[in-house]
């Protein structure tokens, strides 16, 4: 049992796993969301990567196959699809993919209302962003970004909340080459908590 109202991982798109076979450490974090835990993630795809400690870090989904130019298939070590991350398969939740990116972030009167002025605490209202999600009918954004124009998305958002079960993760596609990179979440956060101490629960707003 996790005896916590919030959790915060420093470990980006790898977390600590005590069993590899079972997953034990996952499962106890996923019911930790479930119950009403607030579970941060500082950067990345959450629970891309697990590790034990002992020098053993293993991807969690499945292994990334590609294929040559005359159909042969061979296996990219250490990469799944994200369409097969964990991310996905348990929180249904989709990221941008390619490099990081430098990109102008902006946020709504609602976004402001449960996250605080974020962009304010931004050099150039930007963010060096990462694997930011993207659409799902469950996402409260914190913090927006538009995509370039040649982007097959529009929009992805570099902090927002997911809300599964009674709880929220909250991944964080931002990198910490982003000026006040921990501010940012911290801020996040602490207003996120006043939120929904006076409000009970946050609605998404992307339905």
């Amino acid at each position: 049992m996790i005896n916590s109202v919030l959790l915060l991982t420093p470990f980006g798109e790898t977390y600590p796993e005590e069993d590899l076979a079972r997953r034990t450490s996952f499962y106890r974090i996923k019911k930790y969301i479930e119950n009403g835990g607030i579970f941060l993630n500082s950067t990345g795809i959450p629970f891309y990567y697990m590790f034990n400690g002992s020098g053993n870090k293993l991807i969690t989904g499945e292994p990334l196959e590609w294929r040559t130019s005359n159909g042969i298939p061979f296996i990219v070590k250490g990469h799944t699809n994200f369409l097969h991350s964990w991310l996905r398969k348990n929180f249904g939740l989709r990221t941008t993919i390619g490099p990081e990116e430098n990109l102008v972030t902006y946020q709504l009167s609602q976004d402001r209302n449960i996250a605080g002025n974020l962009v304010n605490l931004l050099d150039n209202e930007s963010v060096t962003e990462f694997r930011s999600s993207t659409y799902h009918r469950h996402l409260i954004p914190l913090l927006r970004a538009l995509k370039p124009a040649d982007s097959p998305i529009e929009e992805c958002y570099p902090l927002a909340a997911v809300k599964f079960g009674f709880g929220y993760l909250i991944p964080a596609g931002i990198t910490p080459l982003t000026a006040n990179w921990f501010n940012v979440l911290l801020t996040a956060i602490y207003n996120l908590s006043h939120a929904l101490a006076s409000q009970g629960t946050l609605s998404p707003d992307l339905d």
